[in-house]
């Protein structure tokens, strides 16, 4: 913050910025003007550091659950196609699948039914970090309870979102009773929504797969962090 400005003045100008933001999103903001101003100097420039970096990430996670609702829904189930059945991404490039028994990755790990995948997810993650610039992103976990209707249960954006594989296990603690064996879908979505990643656990099965255009796929692809022994599989349509 340049130190020629007035703490009278700031307090002015970013007070009127917080009360906008609190319009916008229909909620008390984070940092309230009445804690602003019985702070030091000091401390008042740390919390507009903080402010700078967090209220695009409190802005990301109501815009991109709308954006879900508005472009992932159809007729209350989650779809990632178009009515032409096109992936409504560009295309679908599977990374890994395996079956799961009874409901358990523990018991399908120790009798060796769980398929031993190609790469490390936080590999992944960071291929998706390199090819997308670093922009934000957010967690999205959903559900199908029962098979009726789009559920978003969980939504992060203020983490380092490309440094958590630690996010799955979210997947492994859904209790298929809690959503009546439904569809469960844990994504990662960026900013700009130009691709998504997908991990997709039916309850006998798990699957991880990548929506993009061609050109990301091919970026994905071509790294061989990921990919240098056996190929992923791309699918233009299902």
């Amino acid at each position: 913050m340049d130190s020629t400005i007035t703490e009278q003045k700031f307090h002015s100008e970013f007070g009127h910025a917080l009360s906008k933001y609190a319009k916008y999103i229909n909620d008390r903001p984070y940092y309230p003007l009445n804690d602003l101003t019985s702070m030091s100097g000091e401390k008042l420039r740390k919390y507009a550091s903080d402010a700078l970096a967090r209220l695009p990430r409190e802005e990301l996670d109501r815009s991109t659950r709308k954006w879900i609702e508005d472009n992932l829904v159809d007729e209350d189930a989650f779809s990632f196609h178009d009515k032409d059945g096109q992936p409504k991404f560009g295309q679908i490039l599977q990374l890994y699948h395996t079956e799961i028994e009874k409901e358990s990755f523990l018991l399908s790990a120790l009798n060796g039914t769980i398929q031993q995948p190609t790469f490390k997810y936080a590999d992944l993650l960071a291929v998706l970090k390199e090819q997308s610039s670093n922009e934000l992103g957010a967690w999205v976990l959903c559900n199908e309870p029962d098979n009726a209707f789009a559920n978003i249960e969980y939504l992060w954006t203020l983490g380092e979102v490309y440094e958590e594989p630690e996010q799955l296990a979210k997947i492994e603690r859904i209790r298929g009773d809690s959503v009546q064996w439904g569809d469960c879908f844990l994504m990662l979505l960026p900013k700009s929504k130009n691709w998504l990643l997908l991990n997709t656990y039916r309850f006998s099965s798990f699957e991880i797969s990548l929506h993009a255009k061609a050109e990301f796929v091919d970026a994905v692809l071509s790294d061989a962090r990921l990919f240098n022994s056996m190929p992923a599989r791309v699918r233009r349509g299902d």
